[in-house]
């Protein structure tokens, strides 16, 4: 310790309580102190010798996203070094990964830097409660309101670090510190689900977890958040020894909707439409149904009549990038068929429905946005009375099977998305093609081409709340029009299509998201299913 600073006793005592703090845990995780005390005037501590580079540079070397089974390992070797801290009575208060120490030869993970370390007891409380100290963008909110902590300060911390390792940059990082302390103290953090990140769902959960704004609602030790960990690894190791048989599906199949059970005249209200549409080179012509409805306010909204069919829902194997959760692939069958609508629901059509107006960006021909499950089927609801029949939010099978509309690759356009076809983050494209356009914004429905059913906006713009609890595939064993109406394991809805900030892979056709009914952010939006009898 440079005698300038040792001169300080409180900076003196610090040090040497850091030395001591770490010599007491032992733990390959944890940094090992072989020594601490002072020789003719000079405050040393003896540490091992480490090579290789902190987890911040080890980050900023790599690509973003880091590859699930890393993201999996560095959570594994961070909460055996903090159980083994929390085990001795020590939190470290400064997780992020400047403190955090990739070994060259092994790849593992060791805690570094305890000058914050604070014991459970009060003895000796040199970093004193009311006082801020640490890393504003990865402390836990109680942290940052100078409070006492506990070691569920420190897994706060983890979660922060983890999620930076799927997108690039800590959640609550802004341009000034007092702006990012109320980040962490208010600001919703976008499930893990919804960032399409290439890691198995339980760790995406863990993570929300770990996030949690209450200590109370985060896994209540390291050892806890460990044993969540150790079950991901032996669910993926037995996955691994499965034998995988995909579905023998064709790249693309391109059709209209089935019109031969169709009536010859047209439904009362429907208009015939012509059409055209080109995808990967293949060109096609034909007619759809069209419904349209006068709601009030002066607006009116259309439907595209959906005719019955079956069709495969989820990821086939071997689409790249797709998820636990959108697999395994099955066969679907619709023995009826039903409207959806054309676009989604708009700002003035939902104004005119219920006289709000909650969306962040301002228009009235762009989407309603910033509304929950509840608020959407609520207009549903008020439209029901206004139309005198049925409206409701489309089943997630119903929306694949309309987005899709026939065809097989991850969207309706193709295999490849950068922000050309559909608005999402282009700076992260999906397939082959280089960057492309971020709006960084909502955008007028039907800015896009449609897809082959007349349907737009499937992909990108707002997400889209369905009918369904979230829930695996396999826990749905309807095969014909299937929905999830009961609650499984969370009280989660299920969302598709992407939004305006979406990475392309996000918006796959097959993607599935899932927010707290009650959520509402500047990305969500929904459209409306008239079922036919």
């Amino acid at each position: 310790m440079r005698p300038e600073i040792a001169a300080q006793p409180t900076a003196r005592e610090r040090f040497l309580r850091e030395g001591r703090a770490a010599a007491a845990i032992k733990s390959d995780h944890v940094i090992t102190i072989y020594d601490v005390g002072e020789e003719n005037g000079v405050v040393f501590l003896a540490m091992e010798f480490l090579a290789g580079q902190n987890l911040d540079d080890w980050l900023k070397a790599r690509p973003t996203p880091v590859p699930g089974k890393a993201v999996l390992r560095v959570a594994k070797d961070i909460l055996k070094g903090l159980a083994a801290a929390h085990e001795k009575g020590q939190i470290h208060r400064d997780i992020k990964p400047a403190n955090l120490w990739v070994d060259a030869d092994t790849n593992r993970i060791k805690l570094l830097d305890f000058g914050l370390t604070r014991g459970t007891g009060a003895e000796n409380d040199l970093t004193s409660t009311g006082v801020i100290l640490g890393t504003p963008s990865y402390m836990a909110p109680e942290q940052a309101r100078g409070q006492r902590v506990d070691g569920r300060a420190d897994l706060f911390s983890v979660g922060v670090v983890l999620y930076r390792m799927i997108t690039g940059k800590s959640p609550f990082a802004r341009d000034e510190k007092m702006a990012t302390l109320f980040a962490v103290a208010f600001d919703p953090v976008p499930p893990v689900a919804s960032l399409g990140a290439d890691i198995p769902d339980a760790l995406g959960r863990l993570i929300d977890q770990l996030l949690a704004k209450g200590a109370d609602d985060r896994p209540q030790s390291a050892k806890a958040a460990l044993a969540v960990v150790a079950e991901v690894e032996r669910q993926l190791r037995a996955r691994q020894t499965q034998p995988v048989n995909p579905p023998q599906t064709p790249a693309l199949v391109v059709k209209p909707p089935e019109t031969k059970n169709a009536p010859a005249t047209l439904l009362p209200g429907e208009v015939s439409e012509s059409f055209e549409y080109v995808i990967e080179g293949l060109k096609q012509k034909g007619t759809r149904r069209v419904l349209m409805l006068d709601i009030g306010g002066g607006e009116r909204m259309e439907f595209v009549r959906i005719d019955k069919g079956t069709f495969w829902m989820g990821a086939p194997n071997g689409e790249t990038e797709a998820l636990d959760h959108e697999k395994p692939q099955r066969e679907v069958t619709f023995d009826r068929g039903f409207y959806l609508g054309k676009f989604v629901v708009t700002q003035a059509q939902y104004k005119a429905m219920t006289g709000k107006t909650p969306s962040h960006f301002k228009g009235d021909r762009l989407p309603v946005e910033t509304v929950s499950w509840a608020d959407a089927a609520e207009f549903c609801k008020i439209l029901s009375k206004r139309i005198k029949r049925p409206a409701i939010l489309p089943s997630e099978a119903q929306w694949e099977y309309a987005c899709r509309a026939g065809t097989k690759t991850p969207f309706h356009f193709g295999s490849e998305l950068n922000g050309d076809l559909a608005n999402c983050d282009g700076n992260f494209p999906y397939g082959t093609k280089t960057k492309g356009d971020y709006k960084k914004t909502t955008v007028v429905v039907g800015s896009y081409p449609a897809n082959p059913w007349g349907l737009y906006d499937m992909h990108g713009n707002v997400w889209e709340w369905c009918q369904d609890y979230y829930g695996p595939y396999n826990k749905v064993e309807v095969k014909n029009n299937p929905v999830q109406l009961k609650q499984q394991s969370e009280d989660s809805r299920v969302l598709r299509g992407g939004a305006w900030g979406s990475y392309a892979r996000v918006c796959r056709a097959s993607n599935r998201l899932r927010y707290a009914p009650d959520s509402a952010y500047n990305s969500i939006g929904f459209r409306v299913c008239l079922p036919l009898d």
